[in-house]
């Protein structure tokens, strides 16, 4: 019993379907939700999370990223079946909130965001971008950390991307509820570096938000966007 404070499913190589989910107690629960037999509801270690993400490899290895309430720790777990068991756990930052992951479309390799250094107005922060690798089931390497590569400054409510055939997005929106804009950075090299900031909707007199972005497999592939606006200057 408790209230759901966020939830995120994601789908294994092994066809293993997992809800993990936070409850405003702070704690972080997963559920593996298409066996053929009952399986329990599994505690994510014991603590104060105010966050999460994760992500599932084609070999079955389940990610979690945690945000530690009230330490700015950011700690990764690692499993190769399904919460049962940890074999990995480790320290990505101890500066950093709010952990966002994607898969790349193509191979077990997947792109980590999160605030870097908080602010008293976290989503002023700097924002950090990041690779990680998984280098057998149930383990990941880091390939580099793009430090601060949105930089500190106006309001950044929400970040998100999305990685294919060696293309990279990177989305954020910028400025003040009521006068929000969407931007992005794009990477032709699998997000080892990425180019300055574009604009993607910027229209006087709205408010642009709430995006969601996935990268698309027909042709070459490429990358879907929706995303909400409202005007401010009337109906």
């Amino acid at each position: 019993a408790g209230i759901v404070t966020k939830t995120r499913m994601v789908r294994s190589g092994l066809d293993t379907v997992y809800c993990i989910f936070s409850l405003a107690s702070s704690q972080v629960y997963v559920l593996r939700v298409n066996l053929p037999f009952a399986d329990p509801l599994r505690v994510v270690f014991t603590g104060g999370y105010r966050d999460f993400d994760a992500w599932s490899s084609s070999t079955g290895g389940l990610y979690i990223f945690l945000d530690s309430l009230g330490t700015n720790n950011i700690p990764r777990l690692a499993s190769t079946n399904g919460g049962v068991t940890w074999s990995q756990r480790a320290l990505v930052t101890s500066a950093g909130a709010h952990p966002y992951t994607v898969k790349s479309g193509v191979g077990d390799t997947a792109i980590l965001m999160y605030y870097q250094a908080p602010t008293g107005d976290t989503i002023s922060s700097a924002i950090t971008v990041a690779r990680y690798r998984e280098s057998a089931p149930g383990t990941l390497a880091s390939i580099n950390f793009l430090t601060g590569l949105v930089p500190a400054g106006p309001q950044k409510d929400q970040f998100g991307a999305a990685w294919h055939s060696g293309v990279a997005w990177v989305f954020n929106t910028t400025g003040a509820s009521g006068s929000r804009d969407i931007v992005y950075r794009v990477s032709t090299n699998s997000g080892g570096a990425f180019g300055s900031e574009t604009p993607l909707a910027n229209r006087p007199g709205v408010d642009e938000y709430w995006f969601d972005l996935k990268h698309y497999t027909l042709g070459a592939g490429g990358l879907d966007v929706i995303y909400y606006y409202d005007s401010t200057s009337g109906p």
